[in-house]
């Protein structure tokens, strides 16, 4: 209980001190040292930037986080006793104690003036990504104690003052609550690879520009479990043994050494190229002098992997002298390429699509047809293929892996 009181404290200096650095560097004095830990902006600049998802969860979506365990207690009365700073009545549920709720800054002594709430609530987290999980992965972020910022006792006041907004439409008075509030967000979003909306994005970004610039943050742990990698991709997440075959396959290492895989960052045609170059075994190849597209300088940093997809007739670019880099994969774009990393083999699509948004008619049938035939990609689960939809690279992971354990085996 006190590791818990102790992190958030040290979360709430860090962001003290962030307000201090501003003041005393606009007055002329030399700011002070950092506090270790890791930036608040990388970690804004790490998390998807997507707009939310339309749908809202059912009742049931998520497992029930107030049922008492074997002692009686909830998990809401794990975080009032955690919360208070002077010993609870020593029962459950918890009646008394002393809270001072760091929204608002009011102090109370009865558990009916406090709320205990998820500080990114279930609807946000539905809507920037959560929507995706599995049962298990919705119980554990319900019921969450691993990470102390992720459940928090404030007054009632304050959160139906909050409701279910995110910082792009509301966020506690004060700077040095509204920093502390900005950087606990943050770490929630990222250790659950949940996704900000732009609004969201863009009234962090002023924060993290203006009093906040400068704060740092201890970084969320990942639970334990074979196979982890990266900080961002733990035991739980739906795409964990793809992720981490990508990197004991030494397909890819995430983005350096930040640790961070971004599983839910969209992939580039660039990014594409590696991968492919990498599932084939990264076979020896010496790229030409003159690069085959107009847009791909012998100096791009995916020259060699694009340049050896041209050679190997796995792609031809768009056609009119580009390759597109930097443009994002289309999942029509992905079935293609790895058909024709598989070697083109004879495939005579059906009759009949397996898959409504794809008719027959369609550029990439031939190449999502067979892919389908192969077990590599089932679709959604809303029976569509979804051909223009775009390719995250969690997904790819899986893409990846399925086409290795059944194509390339």
């Amino acid at each position: 209980m006190t590791d818990r009181r102790e992190r958030r404290t040290r979360v709430r200096a860090a962001a003290a001190a962030a307000l201090v650095t501003m003041m005393v560097t606009v007055l002329g004095v030399a700011p002070a040292t950092a506090a270790s830990g890791v930036s608040a902006q990388t970690v804004l600049d790490t998390l998807a930037v997507a707009s939310e998802s339309s749908t809202s969860p059912d009742d049931d979506a998520f497992l029930r986080w107030d049922e008492p365990d074997g002692t009686g207690c909830t998990v809401l009365d794990d975080v009032l006793v955690a919360e208070s700073t002077t010993a609870t009545d020593g029962g459950c549920p918890v009646t008394s104690g002393s809270w001072t709720s760091p929204w608002d800054g009011e102090v109370r002594t009865a558990a009916a003036d406090m709320s205990v709430v998820h500080l990114v609530p279930i609807d946000e987290a539905w809507k920037s990504g959560a929507d995706t999980w599995s049962a298990l992965l919705r119980e554990r972020y319900a019921m969450e104690t691993e990470w102390d910022p992720t459940l928090v006792a404030v007054t009632t006041e304050a959160a139906d003052a909050r409701a279910g907004a995110d910082p792009g439409t509301w966020m506690p008075e004060g700077d040095a609550a509204s920093c502390a509030y900005v950087g606990d967000w943050l770490t929630v979003k990222l250790r659950w690879d949940l996704a900000v909306d732009p609004l969201e994005h863009a009234a962090i970004q002023n924060m993290l520009s203006g009093p906040c610039d400068g704060l740092t943050l201890e970084e969320p742990p990942n639970a334990p479990g074979p196979g982890y990698w990266f900080r961002d991709v733990d035991y739980y997440h739906p795409y964990t043994t793809h992720i981490s075959w990508m990197a004991t396959a030494g397909i890819s290492q995430g983005y350096g050494a930040s640790g961070w895989y971004a599983p839910r960052n969209d992939v580039n045609r660039g990014q594409m190229a590696t991968f492919l170059y990498k599932v084939a075994g990264a076979p020896e190849y010496d790229a030409p002098a003159a690069s085959a597209f107009d847009d791909v300088p012998t100096s791009h940093v995916f020259y060699p992997h694009i340049s050896w997809l041209a050679d190997e007739g796995i792609t031809q670019g768009y056609g009119n002298g580009d390759f597109g880099p930097s443009d994002e994969v289309t999942r029509g774009q992905m079935a293609a390429f790895l058909y024709k990393l598989a070697g083109a083999p004879a495939h005579t699509p059906p009759a009949v699509s397996p898959f409504p948004d794809v008719p027959t008619s369609h550029t990439f049938y031939q190449h999502i047809s067979w892919l389908a035939g192969t077990g590599i990609t089932s679709g959604h689960a809303d029976g569509d293929f979804k051909p223009n939809g775009l390719v995250t690279r969690g997904q790819m992971a899986v893409f990846l892996f399925k086409f290795s354990a059944t194509v390339a085996s």
